[in-house]
C-alpha cells in the first residue's frame, strides 16, 4: 500500500460528537491523513486530524451518511492503517495507537500508548499483518509484533512450542495429564 499525502476535502456533515452536537456545522473544512482506507465491501475509513474516526460507505442507499463515528484521540489523529489479513483498523496520534476490529469499530481491541515519544506521525501493517510500524516526529520507528505465527513441534511426549520472540516452551504432556487427573480425581 502505498501512503497519500494528507488531503483537504470539504464535507457537508454535521460531527455527532458531544461537543459538537451544540453546534449546527454547515460545509466545514476538515483535514484528513488517509492511507488505503478502503476495506470489505465498499467502506471507507477516514482519519481526521482533530482526532475523529469516521467510517462511510460507497453503496448507493447509504451515500453521504456516517455509518460510524468516534472522537479516537484527544489533540490529534495523524494517520489511519488497515490490515485486511486481520480484519483491523489502527489510528496513530498523541502519543499511542488505537487499534479496532473492522467488524466492531464502537470498542477499541488494543492501545499501545508509547511512553517515550510526544507524538506519533505515521503508521503502517505489514501486508501479512504481523507487525504493525509506528513513526514518531523525532524520527523514531517503533515495530510491534501484533500476531505471533504458531509454531511448535512434539516428539514422543514431549512438545515444544514459541511463547514469545525469544522463548520456546518444551514441556512434557504426560505429566500434564497425570497433574490434571490427580488434581480432578
Amino acid at each position: 500500500m502505498q501512503k497519500k499525502d494528507p488531503l483537504t476535502v470539504w464535507v457537508s456533515s454535521r460531527l455527532r460528537s458531544e461537543d459538537c452536537e451544540k453546534e449546527q456545522l454547515s460545509i466545514s473544512e476538515l483535514p484528513f491523513s488517509t492511507t488505503e482506507s478502503r476495506y470489505g465491501d465498499g467502506y471507507i475509513l477516514l482519519g481526521f486530524s482533530a482526532g475523529y474516526f469516521v467510517v462511510i460507505s460507497t453503496h448507493l442507499k447509504e451515500i453521504g451518511q456516517e455509518l460510524f463515528q468516534a472522537k479516537n484521540h484527544r489533540d490529534v489523529l495523524n494517520d489511519i492503517a488497515i490490515s485486511t489479513s486481520l480484519s483491523k483498523a489502527a489510528s496513530c496520534g498523541d502519543n499511542f495507537i488505537k487499534i479496532h476490529e473492522l467488524t466492531n469499530l464502537k470498542e477499541s481491541y488494543a492501545v499501545v500508548t508509547v511512553d517515550d515519544e510526544r507524538g506519533l506521525d505515521w503508521l503502517e501493517w505489514s501486508d501479512d499483518g504481523q507487525l504493525l510500524a509506528v513513526a514518531s516526529p523525532t524520527g523514531n520507528i517503533h515495530v510491534y509484533l501484533t500476531k505471533l505465527p504458531v509454531l511448535g513441534g512434539a516428539h514422543t511426549t514431549r512438545v515444544a512450542f514459541l511463547t514469545s520472540l525469544l522463548e520456546v516452551t518444551v514441556t512434557n504432556i504426560m505429566e500434564k495429564v497425570r497433574a490434571y487427573f490427580c488434581l480432578h480425581s
